[in-house]
């Protein structure tokens, strides 16, 4: 393991920067858990050398840390941000309470392979693979959908949440806000259908357009893209 984890430790800080600017943290997700796949595919059914095989290992783990971890801070509300990754953490520490249980007890039945040791990470594999399906299709179905965005579609969300929150408090009522604040309102106000998409894309293209511009006479800042 010390190559996979050195890899993954090599590699986390670069993808976790490309992540920030490409975003796709859901479809990434779902290719981390197919490579995971084909990895023990390969250490259980050939002969191959290993540290191949190992150091794509580490680049799954690196795609998990760098893509899986941020996405919770995407969805989940402020307040519940210390619960959620509490729970996370849980069935985490779990997962790695019981699965060397499980490893030992395959192993007692191939004691003279790793075969039946690297398929029972192959279903592991598949069901990452199911389940990152299941949050693409979950992403996408939501009224705004969040987690293949870049940092910068990301901000201008946050823009145009702010600025219908600004708006409403100058006395253009609630309704500006649309669904967005319809939980804390005592009659809920539902948007026309497909409204706050289009208030989004709208809000999304005019940022890709600030960012393709030059910033004339400002210096450069970090949000300009001054990493």
């Amino acid at each position: 393991m010390l190559i996979t984890y050195l890899a993954s430790g090599f590699l986390s800080p670069f993808l976790g920067g490309i992540i920030d600017r490409v975003g796709q943290r859901a479809w990434l997700n779902l290719v981390a858990a197919a490579l995971v796949v084909v990895v023990h595919g390969l250490l259980g059914l050939t002969s191959m050398n290993p540290i191949g095989p190992l150091v794509l290992l580490g680049l799954c783990y690196s795609i998990y840390a760098s893509a899986l971890w941020p996405s919770i801070a995407i969805v989940v509300p402020a307040e519940r941000a210390a619960t959620a990754y509490g729970i996370i953490t849980a069935v985490q520490n779990l997962g790695l309470a019981l699965v060397p249980t499980l490893v030992g007890a395959l192993q007692n039945q191939c004691p003279k392979t790793y075969t039946c040791v690297e398929m029972a990470f192959v279903g592991l594999g598949v069901l990452g693979v199911v389940a990152g399906i299941a949050l693409n299709i979950a992403d996408r179905a939501a009224p705004l959908p969040l987690l293949n965005l870049s940092d910068s579609q990301l901000e201008a969300r946050r823009r145009a949440d702010k600025a219908a929150t600004a708006k409403a408090a100058a006395g253009d009522g609630p309704a500006a806000l649309g669904g967005a604040m319809a939980p804390f309102l005592e009659t809920p106000i539902t948007p026309a259908p497909g409204a706050e998409r289009d208030r989004m894309r709208r809000a999304l293209a005019a940022a890709d357009d600030d960012q393709a511009k030059p910033a004339a006479g400002r210096p450069r800042t970090f949000s300009d893209g001054g990493r």
